[in-house]
């Protein structure tokens, strides 16, 4: 009568089945609607029903607990949800994820993380870190020092692969301490930026092609300016008549007059 919305609901069947049997019946998360303010709002209770005795050990009534748990279940959810957005998200980018555990020295990662390195399962952490580029390793050593006291680690490295073919990545990582501030776990990302730094090398050369050619022109614009030679530059096309100059020098039009 309290309660009418929950008529449909499930409620009323727990609570005969307690009296009925004696056995007290607890629900861990019991979702149901009530009335909040005159709207319908969905809460999730931790529900106990305990059958009530008699001094003839006869069930007289049922002693009901509702605890309401719903901000626990909804963050519970929501960490669940972000956490396979984030997956999600991991797996459309192609990251590689892992962690280490800095006391075993113990490394795990996902399918991507193996890829990127090209290796096949294995927990060995030094078996990573010789694939990294010889000449990348003393930088990341340094890095990697630092990020155990700083607790944030960020570097670029190359690694080869078994084709002798290199690859750029780009590695992410989170220290995690214990209470005593000993560093005791490390999560990562790992990016392959390959494409990138090929994209830059050649955007890079032809920057680099693009100034020299503009020194070449102004150098060839420099010293056919100042010869006594008319210099005369015509772009022909297969109908002459729309033939049209181009460029001329200053002594071009110093000896024509034109």
């Amino acid at each position: 009568e309290a309660l009418p919305e929950t008529a449909n609901q499930g409620l009323k069947e727990l609570l005969m089945h307690a009296f009925e049997t004696g056995e007290t019946y607890v629900t861990q998360e019991q979702e149901i609607k009530l009335l909040h303010n005159g709207k319908l709002k969905q809460f999730y209770l931790k529900v106990m029903y305990q059958p009530l005795r008699d001094e003839n050990n006869i069930v007289v009534g049922i002693m009901g607990l509702a605890d309401d748990i719903t901000d626990t279940v909804r963050k519970r959810q929501g960490i669940a949800e972000n956490e396979l957005r984030s997956r999600m998200a991991i797996a459309s980018a192609e990251l590689g994820t892992y962690q280490i555990n800095l006391l075993t020295d113990r490394i795990t990662g996902n399918k991507q993380f193996y890829k990127l390195f090209n290796l096949k399962d294995t927990t060995k952490r030094e078996k990573f870190i010789t694939k990294l580029h010889p000449p990348d390793l003393v930088q990341r050593g340094k890095i990697y020092k630092a990020a155990l006291v700083s607790g944030k680690l960020f570097y670029e490295a190359r690694i080869v692969h078994s084709d002798n073919s290199m690859h750029w990545l780009k590695i992410y990582g989170k220290v995690l301490f214990d209470d005593l501030k000993r560093p005791v776990k490390l999560l990562g990302v790992i990016d392959d930026i390959t494409q990138e730094k090929i994209f830059e090398k050649e955007k890079n050369e032809f920057i680099l092609q693009q100034i020299i050619e503009s020194n070449r022109l102004q150098l060839f614009e420099s010293v056919i300016s100042h010869i006594k030679d008319g210099v005369i530059i015509i772009a022909v096309s297969k109908d002459t008549s729309t033939s049209k100059i181009i460029y001329s020098n200053d002594a071009l039009t110093n000896i024509t007059g034109y």
